[in-house]
């Protein structure tokens, strides 16, 4: 791979990333409501899905289940039954920030991990989103493909934390003024239901 290749690839992934999506926003969203570390916790689980998006890529997959019906409508339900899931969870939850958990760290770290981890390997979206991003920086006339691909998907993995860890950073940094204005505080809350409903119905429709 060039050199020109790879900055084009991470001047590119960074725009990417910084532009508004559901990913970006449910970090940016988290953070507010309940600071950094819930932000980070979260940011880290939805990178850590996009190596195995770029597994799957690499290794062939991805291009066999878009062209396989069933499987699509298996990730399909399954992904938006789970954004769904995720949104129910958070309209039952309380409005008010809490920024001081009573949930052991790790446990609560474990918990936002897999709940980034499983929001991103099941949206089928971001497959199909990488199988068409990636190839377009591959030297096709080198037989290391497979390298190639592992690689741009680690330089994707680690703009995308810094991104996000920089956004959950100063998201966090409002968290606790935003703690004195509820409305603003139910706000959040129902703009985050309703990430996760859109996200659903655009599983479903995509």
């Amino acid at each position: 791979m060039e050199f020109s290749s790879i900055v084009q690839f991470l001047t590119a992934s960074v725009l990417l990333t910084l532009s508004p999506g559901p990913d970006i926003l449910y970090v940016l969203s988290s953070a507010l409501r309940r600071g950094f570390g819930v932000g980070f916790s979260i940011a880290l689980g939805l990178c850590s899905g996009l190596v195995v998006h770029t597994a799957l890529v690499g290794l062939g997959a991805a291009k066999a289940i878009e062209h396989n019906l069933m499987w699509q409508w298996i990730f399909k339900i399954f992904g938006a039954a789970y954004m769904l899931y995720l949104a129910y969870k958070i309209y039952k939850s309380p409005s008010q920030i809490e920024l001081n958990d009573d949930v052991q760290p790790i446990s609560r770290f474990g918990k936002l991990y897999a709940q980034g981890f499983l929001m991103n390997v099941l949206n089928p979206k971001v497959s199909l989103f990488f199988l068409a991003f990636l190839p377009q920086f591959i030297n096709t006339d080198s037989k290391a493909l497979m390298s190639q691909a592992i690689v741009l998907g680690l330089l994707f993995f680690a703009q995308a934390l810094i991104v996000f860890s920089l956004v959950s950073f100063f998201a966090g940094k409002l968290a606790a003024p935003l703690s004195q204005n509820i409305k603003l505080q139910k706000a959040l809350k129902y703009f985050q239901v309703l990430l996760f409903v859109v996200l659903a119905v655009g599983i479903l429709w995509m």
